[in-house]
């Protein structure tokens, strides 16, 4: 039994982190959900690009002053045996709120064909990304979210 008490320990410490992070990261999203940048919208908009720039999103195409949207992306999912199809894609848009502050939503739309047409899409916020690109445009606005975040 001794030789099991270090283990059981490691894993509780393990455990109790880990519980720690998720909190944490949960306590971030609070903040995003309302946060105003303190950052002129042209800024935010390239930033939020670059974010979202890599291999697994399609390209933002701008579709208007600090907004965009990447191309429908089409994939096959299978569910109660049927082969259906799925389009998903990516929005930005960044308000401008005077003063060189803005407002920035990344979302992503997926819809289906589960019942015939593709229906209304579904739509969710990317908040982690909003939250990697305020690091990208104030590093310092973002320290202090991270630091109401690890208090709670």
């Amino acid at each position: 039994m001794k030789k099991f008490l270090p283990l059981i320990f490691a894993s509780l410490i393990m455990a109790l982190s880990g519980c720690a992070g998720i909190k944490k990261q949960n306590n971030i999203e609070e903040q995003m959900k309302n946060l105003v940048f303190n950052a002129p919208a042209d800024r935010v908009y390239s930033a939020a690009v670059a974010e979202m720039s890599n291999p697994l999103t399609p390209k933002i195409k701008s579709s208007g002053q600090f907004s965009g949207a990447s191309d429908w992306v089409y994939s096959d999912y299978v569910f109660g045996g049927k082969v259906n199809k799925r389009k998903t894609r990516t929005l930005i848009s960044v308000t401008a709120k005077g003063n060189k502050q803005s407002i920035l939503r990344i979302q992503t739309e997926t819809a289906t064909n589960f019942m015939g047409d593709f229906g209304e899409p579904h739509v969710v916020r990317f908040l982690t990304n909003e939250y990697n690109t305020l690091k990208r445009v104030n590093p310092v606005q973002a320290a202090e979210i991270d630091k109401m975040a690890s208090a709670k």
